[in-house]
């Protein structure tokens, strides 16, 4: 409700509801299908004996009936039973409608919640991942950097430095920068490329592109330095692959009648 606040509605608030009725349905097909599965035969001898051994009252046996299970009957009676019908479409329609409702009462794809990808493209899916991995980022630094992470750095930072383990002053570490994990690509080539034209069309700094990464862009050049001069010294060279470029056409020579 406000800015700082420790306790507060949980997330799953909006989704309890639709949570406990799927539940439900779950628990309401499970039961359908074991009662659908009770495939149970009966014998009715002519003179009334009983074949199988057993608890007999007032002249019949006493059993349960399970998938397989032969129950004798005395003569002249019968027994019927209802036919449980299967699950019908509709049943799958209303239990994915709700895992809908729930994944959208969270916040969360579809895809991600159920892991179920038969009905996704290449579009949707990078979509619903664009805007799920913004909420995950705003999570990220608004709650697990601000709330947690920042606390302990202050207090790490003030214990070793005031026991005289660094040589720096509280007020030089606090300072610093918090590097969420890399989040992978749907599609990495168009991706890569996509970063090289904003960046050589000046609308993002290549710094900015490799913290995007969960990388320093200080380390990463130390790293590509290290590489080049270790490949000098070995005498080793690593050059890409040219790029082919397609074979022309061949030319269609063109007589004056032809012209």
């Amino acid at each position: 409700d406000f800015p700082g606040q420790v306790r507060g509605v949980s997330w799953f608030a909006p989704a309890i509801l639709r949570l406990a009725e799927h539940d439900e349905w779950h628990g309401a097909q499970l039961v359908r299908q074991k009662v659908g599965a009770l495939l149970t035969g009966f014998i009715v001898t002519p003179d009334g004996s009983m074949p199988f051994g057993g608890e007999v009252s007032q002249g019949a046996l006493i059993a349960g009936m399970e998938p397989g299970t032969l129950l004798p009957l005395l003569p002249g009676q019968d027994v019927r039973t209802t036919t449980p019908p299967a699950i019908a479409q509709e049943a799958n329609d209303f239990g994915r409608i709700t895992l809908h409702e729930i994944a959208a009462a969270l916040g969360l794809p579809y895809e991600v919640l159920t892991g179920d990808l038969a009905s996704v493209n290449y579009s949707s899916i990078r979509a619903g991942l664009v805007e799920w991995r913004r909420r995950v980022e705003m999570t990220q630094h608004n709650v697990i950097v601000f709330q947690a992470l920042r606390p302990i750095w202050r207090r790490w930072a003030m214990i070793e430095s005031l026991q005289g383990r660094l040589a720096a002053r509280p007020q030089e570490l606090l300072p610093v920068r918090w590097i969420t994990p890399k989040q992978q690509w749907v599609d990495p080539a168009k991706d890569v490329q996509a970063e090289i034209e904003a960046i050589n069309a000046g609308l993002m700094s290549r710094r900015e592109a490799v913290a995007a990464r969960g990388m320093d862009v200080g380390a990463l050049d130390a790293e590509i330095a290290a590489d080049k001069a270790r490949e000098t010294r070995l005498g080793l060279a690593f050059t890409a692959p040219a790029k082919v470029p397609p074979a022309a056409a061949p030319a269609i020579p063109v007589t004056e009648e032809g012209a």
